[in-house]
């Protein structure tokens, strides 16, 4: 912030406020008698993507905001993964990292555990908890959090809606991927029994036609050589089915995300319509 005139005598306290948690700033800082501007340290905790985040400055009754965007592991602007030209972040805010559960037109639980917050937004159709499931995070029934969300969701999206390396195949099963962007073609079941390994630091982006869908109890996503949850999405543009074990962000854009007899680690969330979970765990908790 830079005052409009220099600074009284004995200085001048500006009040600092962040808009989220990944960057704590001091609540003031003074700016020195005589002086327009002063520089602040602003430490950072927990950010594991590029994350946006509002540093609002107040003094004498004015409030100035400015944007600063943060980047994980002290990872610079620019840098990027290898292996078909994956970075090292999917741009996914903390107002969407916070849930593990985000839906449209509702959430439907049924005899499932979930660690992280679940929202709707428009709509407030949450069935299932306390019921038959239980949730260490809060619930957001069409609040202002899932509101902003939903809508950051957008933003999400289309930001992994870039260049790809297009797989022969959109069966995944047995094959392992080095970080990058991959466009899946169409499949009856992209993995069915087998596993899809995401191995190797930075991020891994899966790009599918039209929906996303693990069969069978066997079928699983697992990460080697330093991949990440955090660096693992998957954009469907469609509708997504999860079975087996899975790991990442999966954001369906259309359609609904059904999650049965799964353990995920990371979030179904969904701009389109509905999640529905039966018997499954899921945790976002090591995925943000």
């Amino acid at each position: 912030m830079t005052l409009d005139g220099p600074a009284p005598d004995g200085g001048a306290v500006v009040a600092l406020a962040s808009s989220g948690q990944d960057a704590r700033p001091p609540a003031t800082v003074n700016v020195s008698a005589g002086n327009r501007t002063a520089t602040v340290t602003i430490p950072t905790a927990g950010v594991s993507s590029v994350t946006e985040v509002v540093i609002t400055a107040s003094y004498a009754g004015v409030s100035k905001p400015v944007q600063i965007r943060l980047f994980a592991n002290g990872a610079l602007p620019g840098g990027g993964g290898g292996g078909g030209g994956g970075g090292s972040s999917l741009n996914i805010p903390s107002t969407v990292r916070a849930f593990a559960l985000l839906g449209s037109s509702g959430v439907t639980c049924t005899a499932s555990t979930v660690v992280g917050d679940v929202g709707s937004w428009p709509l407030a159709a949450i069935t299932g908890f306390p019921a038959t499931c239980s949730d260490a995070g809060t619930i957001h029934a069409a609040d202002g959090a899932a509101q902003t969300a939903h809508n950051d969701l957008a933003n999400v999206y289309n930001s992994w809606t870039q260049p790809c390396q297009t797989l022969a195949s959109g069966l995944l099963d047995g094959i392992t991927l080095a970080p990058g962007v991959y466009c899946v073609p169409h499949a009856a079941s992209n993995i069915n029994g087998g596993t899809l390994t995401l191995t190797g630091s930075g991020t891994h982006i899966l790009r599918f036609t039209d929906t996303f869908i693990m069969t069978g109890a066997a079928s699983a996503i697992s990460l080697s050589g330093g991949a990440t949850c955090g660096g693992v999405g998957f954009q469907i543009p469609v509708s997504g089915t999860l079975t087996g074990r899975a790991i990442g962000t999966f954001l369906a854009n259309t359609g609904a995300v059904t999650a049965t007899n799964v353990v995920l680690t990371g979030r179904a969330v969904t701009f389109g319509t509905a999640v529905t979970m039966t018997n499954a765990t899921i945790s976002n908790a090591g995925c943000n």
